[in-house]
């Protein structure tokens, strides 16, 4: 890195960080990082659920209170605003009660001081200190970040750790403990047709001094076509025009069994998803044909890089997060989607957060992990990609000279293929070859081989490429890459060097005579901190580029992104000096996203200072309010550096029910008065009623299930026919409760799904019809997939109790027998349930499983106690009788 390139980065730096130690000290923001729950005892382990949401708080990670008892099965639910918890654990005289306000908290009949430094409180949730968990339940915790996973141990036994136990009797798979419920993924079969979902969003508009323009609009249909999923996006802009229009065959499967031998996990035939690239050559342009590939499905177009994509209607926007540093945001484009290409993965685990603003207020959060470990092959794994496409032609300016060479290259095929191969846990190679043309007319083909070696602390990257073009020397590039972090920082170093003329693609847009590079020198530090008590995520980098002309452009900025109670606040600043010019200059860039209650704000600004003269780019301010009842209200001021190109826009409109509707009514000096109306609806249908479902928030390009809850009569564990419906299970989805989507109470109806991750989808049957009713198959799990409806049907069985009290009868002596194992076996002997007598003697069996048992005590205790067999039990839950009650055991001395 040069010495302007350090100075300057220091400087933007210092800026930065005093500005944010003078803010004053905010409320907690719900700045969440996913963990895995797991609860261990002795030899047994088992994951509680796929993700907790826990809070960095400074070096230490906060969890949440309620999901942790709901997970746990604890009686302890928090109060409706998060300010305080009650309720109960393991036993109901195990009393526990908490209050914020008051700063106290209650267990069993002991008060004591809650400390104000162990405790946050966000928006729905309360996040305790593991250490003040520990001192409060008979709990043990170990978190480790890097693993994204906290392991709880308990010190007693827990009533999460008794209904493992029944389940396992119930299905009798695999040792206690040890996830006995675990099913295999259910899978739908592909269909030749299907019918689709669709999104649907049409707009007209008329603007006074603009005679162009008519109604557009965009749909989006996902179904099964050619037993493949099929994705069309139509598009309609306001010029009539439907080039942009996209249509996609795909099959995704994460577990990679695609086509047999060939274990892929992702076929893709018309138009691609997104463009795959090379690691010197950059990346190749938007394409149609076929790829097939076995990469994690988390798409990956090169190491350590990771592109976001998908649809995106009209009028709506995106944010993108990482590690809660703002990266990207992006408003709705002609051809319905967005992109974030490229982004670069942090050392150790990133922690990513799409947020999409619609139109009519909506707000919608999509979180995923990554972590750079996943990235290397595991040892003797071998990953590939094939591709063969056309590349899409971009708008080019009919008036640029070479516009005919430039257009001409499109029109040419490209082909590409990529592999990589794990040596070892830390050690792997990849090699790649690809022939495309390029925009100055001719044909390149890239060869690139290269390796990394990727460590706990460490990963260096090392590759080689070079570029074949008829009639010159082939060019020569090759580069290193270095990457380290440490707690939530990490580094990351690059240097490239290129010879004889090497062409990088992106370097080259869409011009015949590009600069061609001499080297680049990336250097980047990322850091998750907090700053005079505030939540901030702050990014310094460095890019310099050298050419072989003996011009250069260097580039140093700083980026923070600070999170208070409601809002976030990303500043950045800029500095850019091209020798060409031998004039340097600024870009400041600012946004801010704020909401409180049912009021949102947005605001941004970009501005460039170059020469002496400062230039307001582009400048906006936004706010939305919505009512209880989904009317929204927005106000929004845009402009850029002309006064006259200022904007003022209202609109009112409505996103719930069967259909998104809205008027926007907008002035600006060189438009001046124009309105636009806006429709939006999605169509899908449920399968088991054939009812169509309209709705105003989007349900194509995810998946759908249709569950019932039926009475398992015959205990086969599918519905017969006669079997009858009942009302009042829950259906979670990744723990999470979801609302149902159409009128039947019958039948329960979510779509929106995230595709092509593994879902666990979990019947609660707390609320059903009768307390003797419980499920006996509690979850499926599933892989959604655009425009899919799954059908799932969760048997209940009705289960039993027994009762009864154990006494010890020697001569004319009479007493209660406390201490003492009770068992239910079958018919060979084998233990079923277990449970120890109270102090009075008395015992209980609850949850039952219907079938024939015997009563009897333990062999282990009759010994120890040198007592007789008491008289033997022969006991039959079933539909018909499932409470048995007064089964007395009297037992007599030896002699």
């Amino acid at each position: 890195m040069s010495p302007i390139g350090l100075r300057h980065l220091a400087l933007l730096q210092a800026p930065l960080c005093a500005w944010a130690i003078q803010v004053p000290t905010p409320p907690l923001a719900e700045d969440t990082l996913l963990l895995q729950p797991r609860l261990e005892s002795g030899p047994d382990s088992r994951a509680l659920s796929d993700s907790l949401e826990a809070l960095p708080v400074g070096n230490r990670i906060f969890l949440p209170l309620g999901e942790l008892c709901r997970l746990l099965s604890f009686g302890i639910r928090l109060d409706q605003n998060a300010s305080g918890a009650s309720g109960f654990f393991i036993q109901e005289q195990r009393i526990f009660r908490l209050d914020t306000r008051s700063g106290h908290v209650q267990i069993g009949r002991k008060t004591s001081p809650l400390p104000q430094d162990q405790w946050r409180r966000g928006t729905t949730e309360l996040y305790i200190d593991p250490a003040l968990l520990a001192k409060w339940f008979p709990l043990k915790f170990q978190i480790d970040p890097k693993a994204s996973e906290v392991v709880i141990t308990p010190t007693e036994r827990l009533p999460i750790q008794d209904q493992w136990q029944r389940d396992h009797l119930l299905t009798g798979r695999g040792p206690q403990g040890t996830e006995p419920l675990a099913v295999p993924i259910h899978r739908v079969p592909y269909a030749f047709l299907s019918m689709p979902m669709v999104d649907l969003s049409m707009s007209a508009s008329h603007v006074q001094k603009d005679s162009e323009g008519g109604p557009s609009g965009t749909a989006l249909l996902a179904g099964d076509l050619f037993w493949m999923s099929a994705q069309a996006t139509i598009v309609r802009d306001e010029n009539a025009s439907m080039h942009q229009s996209t249509f996609t065959l795909f099959r995704e499967d994460p577990r990679a069994s695609l086509l047999g031998p060939l274990h892929a996990r992702n076929l893709e035939l018309g138009s691609l998803l997104v463009s795959p690239s090379l690691e010197l050559g950059g990346s190749l342009p938007q394409a149609r044909g076929v790829l097939l590939d076995n990469f994690p499905l988390a798409y990956r177009s090169r190491f350590a890089a990771r592109t976001f994509h998908g649809p995106l209607l009209e009028g709506w926007s995106v944010e993108l997060y990482q590690n809660s540093g703002l990266v990207g945001y992006q408003r709705s484009r002609g051809d319905g989607q967005y992109e974030f290409k490229d982004i670069q993965l942090r050392f150790g685990t990133n922690e990513f957060r799409l947020v999409f603003h619609g139109p009519f207020g909506e707000i919608r959060e999509e979180r995923s992990r990554m972590d750079i470990q996943e990235d290397q092959p595991p040892p003797g794994t071998f990953y590939y990609r094939i591709l063969g496409a056309r590349p899409v032609v971009p708008d080019l300016d009919a008036s640029q000279s070479d516009f005919n060479v430039v257009r001409e290259s499109f029109q040419h095929p490209l082909f590409m293929a990529q592999a990589e191969y794990g040596l070892s846990r830390t050690l792997a190679l990849h090699s790649a070859v690809s022939d495309l043309y390029l925009p100055d007319g001719l044909a390149h083909r890239y060869d690139e081989i290269g390796g990394r070696l990727l460590t706990n602390r460490f990963s260096l990257q090392g590759n080689a490429s070079r570029e074949v073009t008829d009639g010159a020397e082939p060019g020569l590039a090759a580069n290193a890459v270095f990457r380290t972090g440490f707690s939530y920082s990490s580094f990351q170093l690059q240097r490239s060097e290129y010879r004889r003329g090497f062409q990088v693609i992106e370097e080259m847009g869409n011009t015949s005579n590009p600069q061609l590079l001499r080297n680049r020198t990336l250097a980047q530090y990322d850091a998750n901190t907090t700053l005079a008590r505030i939540p901030a995520s702050m990014t310094f980098a460095y890019n310099g580029k050298r050419y072989t002309d003996g011009t250069s452009t260097e580039t140093a900025n700083a980026k923070t992104t600070l999170t208070f109670s409601n809002s976030q606040f990303s500043p950045g600043l800029a500095y850019t000096f091209a020798s060409s010019t031998q004039s340097p200059a600024w870009d400041l860039e600012m946004y801010w996203s704020s909401r409180y209650r049912q009021t949102e704000f947005q605001a941004n600004l970009a501005a460039h200072r170059q020469a002496g003269a400062t230039t307001l780019q582009s400048w906006g301010c936004l706010a939305n309010y919505t009512t209880l009842k989904g009317v929204s209200f927005q106000s929004e001021l845009r402009g850029s550096q002309k006064l006259a190109d200022t904007t003022l826009l209202g609109s009112v409109s409505r996103q719930q029910g069967t259909f998104g509707y809205g008027a926007e009514l907008q002035y600006g000096q060189n438009t001046g008065y124009g309105i636009r109306l806006r429709l939006q609806a999605s169509f899908g249908r449920e399968p088991r009623s054939h009812r169509w479902m309209t709705q105003a928030t989007s349900t194509a390009t995810a998946g759908a299930i249709s569950a019932v809850t039926f009475l398992d009569a015959n205990s086969n564990g599918r519905r017969d026919p006669g079997e009858r419906l009942i009302e009042g299970g829950q259906i979670t989805v990744a723990n999470n409760t979801m609302d149902n989507q159409i009128k039947d109470h019958r039948i329960t109806f979510i779509s929106g799904l995230a595709k092509n991750q593994e879902l666990d989808i979990r019947l609660d049957d707390s609320g059903l019809e009768e307390p003797s009713l419980l499920a006996t198959v509690k979850s499926y799990r599933i892989i959604p997939r655009p425009g899919a409806v799954y059908q799932l049907d969760f048997p209940v069985g009705v289960f039993g109790s027994v009762d009864g009290t154990l006494r010890y009868h020697k001569g004319t002596h009479k007493t209660e027998l406390p201490g003492v194992e009770v068992e239910l076996t079958n018919a060979a002997r084998k233990v079923r349930l277990q449970q120890r007598s109270a102090y009075d003697g008395y015992f209980e069996f609850n949850n039952v499983p219907p079938g024939d048992y015997v009563l009897s005590l333990s062999e282990a205790d009759i010994r120890r106690l040198a007592i007789e067999h008491p008289p033997v039990r022969h006991i039959r839950i079933d539909a018909k009788k499932y409470w048995v009650a007064g089964q007395d055991l009297i037992v007599e001395g030896t002699p």
